[in-house]
């Protein structure tokens, strides 16, 4: 459970985001969703955020094709954008804070991708799992400076890179892994299979993964967990 826990806590996050938001993140896949205020005690979703930046965030799907990240100049003002893969850990920064403070475009592909970066493309950032967290901060104290720190965050953006290239806009995908019911029999085991089995554990862990199919756990499991009464499987849609 402590190794699958990140797997688990990212499905149900991501479902409450994009497929049924129940908090301040409205957003489809592949999209930059813009918080243009400081965060305060009501938010209580996605962790401890700070108060002296405004928050953007957006959930990659990079088993189609990558996605391009874009951040503006930020001249003396704080701008980061962290990447990080499905297990929760960070596999790359975008954006002026990795540029000394000049704008960049990032491609990031998933792991099975091959290719070369079309022109116009300074970084290329490969995650580890086909789905992605990506989280953009800009700093501001608040008060007057906030409507400077909010045009700042207006002009990034995540595109899918059809997109990027055609010029068109975002397509609208809200389809997402739906996280078990919590009255489903070891609800969150299946989840963790199911998630796991969309973004496979990194190849160093197959011992791991071969351990933990004995007990019906991890992406190659057949038995247990799976193997419940299928009346029992619903949920959450």
């Amino acid at each position: 459970y402590a190794y699958g826990f990140p797997s688990i806590y990212y499905t149900k996050l991501r479902f409450g985001m994009v497929q049924r938001p129940r908090g301040v993140v409205d957003t489809p896949l592949n999209t930059l969703f813009h918080v243009p205020r400081l965060s305060d005690h009501n938010d209580q979703i996605g962790g401890s955020p700070m108060r002296d930046a405004i928050y953007s965030v957006a959930w990659l799907d990079l088993r189609t094709e990558p996605v391009v990240i874009h951040s503006p100049d930020s001249a003396q003002r704080y701008v980061s954008i962290q990447l990080a893969e499905f297990y929760s850990d960070l596999f790359g920064y975008a954006g002026p804070s990795v540029n000394g403070g000049r704008a960049q475009t990032a491609l990031v592909v998933g792991p099975q991708w091959e290719g070369d970066a079309p022109n116009g493309i300074d970084a290329v950032l490969r995650s580890p799992t086909p789905s992605a967290f990506v989280v953009a901060r800009v700093s501001t104290p608040g008060g007057d400076d906030l409507p400077a720190a909010r045009a700042l965050q207006q002009r990034s953006w995540v595109k899918p890179l059809s997109a990027w290239l055609n010029g068109g806009a975002a397509p609208e995908v809200r389809d997402v892994l739906v996280p078990s019911a919590p009255d489903v029999p070891l609800a969150d085991f299946r989840t963790m299979n199911a998630a796991m089995r969309e973004n496979p554990p990194p190849p160093a862990d197959e011992a791991l993964m071969r351990q933990f199919a004995q007990v019906g756990l991890g992406p190659v499991a057949t038995t247990a967990v799976d193997d419940l009464d299928v009346a029992t499987q619903r949920g959450l849609a």
